[in-house]
């Protein structure tokens, strides 16, 4: 006698449904499609890589899921479509600066400009034009400050860069390169590293402000009555009363 057949057994010529695909995103060569893997257990975004190869990444089979992997798919395959980049190739100091005034020089004051102009420029003149921007170390900016703190004057006295004004080269310096590697123009960070130091001897001493008495003192030396004196007064009140910044009280105007 023949064995009873079971109830649930798969009959002869039935298969596991097939997988069912559910998105393609992508032109053709760099496709991504999503579908439900046969058994309805996962769905699956696969695609094919530039060596040829298959590659996939799964999901439960869910509401969820399945969202999921439409999600990826798609920014997945709109990734694949853009160029891929490459950075600019011997990024010289030269080009360094002119892209960054170009980007950046509207938005600057015209002292500003004219501030990081001359101090990129100083820097410039000492480690070359041509010197490629990724080449450049924290050790040139240790002999950069060397350089300016032993400047002669023509006839051979010592004449110093002020640390005050070797402190505003250095920043620059570094505020451009922050710049150059936010935009992928320069791939090393590690003049952003650099830290300006200086001795205790070399601090410069604060210069406190004037007391409210030693302002009224000052005040009383001027009489406003006398033409060549007036100026002066007003001035003075000016700049201890209201206390704007003293580039501003120099560039004031008599109506």
């Amino acid at each position: 006698m023949k064995p009873r057949a079971k109830k649930n057994a798969r009959k002869a010529g039935d298969e596991v449904s097939p997988r069912k695909r559910l998105a393609t995103y992508g032109p053709k060569g760099r496709t991504v499609r999503v579908f439900r893997e046969r058994g309805g257990l996962l769905v699956r975004a696969q695609w094919t890589n530039v060596a040829g190869g298959v590659e996939t990444k799964s999901w439960d089979n869910t509401a969820a899921g399945v969202a999921d992997a439409k999600a990826y798919a798609k920014a997945f395959s709109e990734a694949r479509e853009l160029p891929a980049y490459s950075k600019p190739t011997n990024i010289t100091l030269r080009n360094l600066w002119d892209r960054y005034v170009a980007a950046e020089w509207h938005a600057l004051r015209p002292k500003t400009q004219k501030n990081y102009a001359r101090q990129w420029r100083t820097w410039e003149l000492f480690a070359g034009r041509s010197l490629e921007a990724d080449l450049v170390t924290p050790e040139l900016l240790d002999d950069l400050r060397l350089d300016l703190s032993k400047r002669t004057k023509p006839n051979g006295d010592p004449a110093p860069v002020a640390i005050s004004q070797q402190r505003h080269i250095v920043s620059t310096v570094k505020r451009v390169f922050a710049w150059g590697i936010q935009r992928g123009l320069v791939t090393r960070e590690r003049m952003l590293l650099y830290r300006f130091k200086i001795s205790k001897e070399q601090r410069a001493e604060m210069v406190p402000e004037y007391s409210n008495v030693e302002h009224a003192a000052i005040v009383r030396r001027f009489n406003p009555l006398f033409r060549n004196q007036w100026r002066a007064w007003a001035l003075t009140v000016i700049a201890g009363e209201v206390g704007p910044r003293i580039n501003a009280a120099l560039h004031l105007r008599w109506a």
